[in-house]
């Protein structure tokens, strides 16, 4: 017997397990402990409401999870996870989930969501645009190790902030972030690191970081201070913290971030496509 059905009276351990097993041959293979999943499905912010599976004789073999926010006023979802145990793939279990969420979605007044997805899976892509998803940028994920030989802006004044001024932080943005780096999941994350540079005692610049992870969620440097060393001073903070790191979903149009990653000789590691659906 086959049921599609909401996750949200589903044990965390049972999604966890079909996490594991649809991600375990993936092309960026993921095995996710119980605590870090549970980070993931705080931080992003999950919607039970939203997230589906598919169950065969009762056992979960699909599913995707949901993440909720407001972006300009309006709240949009985020696909922060689909999968499909191998031995269930080629059902089209993604569409006919979508299509059981449909008519609550609509009940409920969401007009869009968003996913990545790697640029080079193209069943998913296909899966996905014949769903309705249409591609809104190409997005970079560069992993390496900070080099020593920085070049330091030492009229700069570093300062680690105890929690994040949004508003002056998002006037230095030329590019939105994707989901996981957005403010509202920034303020979640337990152990990040907030590094302000200051000139004359006003900030011109800003790195949020996670120590443990070796992961950068964000750094922007405000227009009239760039090319003067602005992040790589920030970025010799974050190398006396542990050498290599990774820095996720970075825009292609991110023309300086990409400039500066490429002269640290850092890798490319994957591409992603960000999706978006809009609902009628």
């Amino acid at each position: 017997m086959i049921e599609i059905k909401s996750l949200k009276d589903i044990s965390l351990l049972e999604i966890l397990n079909t996490f594991n097993a649809s991600f375990s041959d993936y092309l960026i293979p993921m095995n996710l402990s119980e605590n870090e999943f549970k980070t993931k499905l705080y931080t992003e912010n999950i919607n039970w409401d939203f997230s589906v599976g598919v169950f065969f004789d009762q056992n979960l073999v699909a599913f995707i999870l949901h993440f909720d926010d407001f972006e300009k006023g309006k709240k949009v979802l985020y696909n922060g996870g689909t999968g499909v145990v191998p031995s269930q793939r080629g059902n089209r279990w993604t569409q006919k989930m979508y299509e059981y969420l449909y008519p609550i979605l609509r009940e409920n007044q969401i007009q869009e969501v968003i996913l990545e997805v790697i640029a080079t899976n193209e069943k998913a892509i296909g899966a996905y645009q014949k769903i309705g998803f249409k591609t809104e940028r190409i997005v970079k994920c560069y992993k390496g190790i900070l080099p020593h030989d920085l070049q330091i802006n030492q009229a700069l004044n570093l300062v680690e902030m105890e929690k994040p001024d949004w508003e002056l932080f998002q006037s230095f943005w030329d590019i939105q972030p994707t989901w996981q780096n957005l403010p509202s999941v920034v303020d979640r994350m337990e152990n990040k690191k907030i590094l302000g540079a200051f000139l004359d005692n006003q900030l011109v610049g800003y790195l949020i970081f996670d120590p443990g992870k070796k992961r950068g969620h964000q750094m922007a440097v405000k227009l009239s201070h760039r090319r003067k060393y602005v992040a790589e001073t920030l970025l010799s903070q974050m190398n006396e913290m542990g050498k290599e790191y990774s820095l996720l979903n970075v825009d292609e149009d991110a023309l300086g971030l990409v400039s500066l990653l490429e002269k640290m000789k850092w890798t490319n590691t994957v591409n992603q496509l960000e999706m978006r659906l809009k609902l009628p």
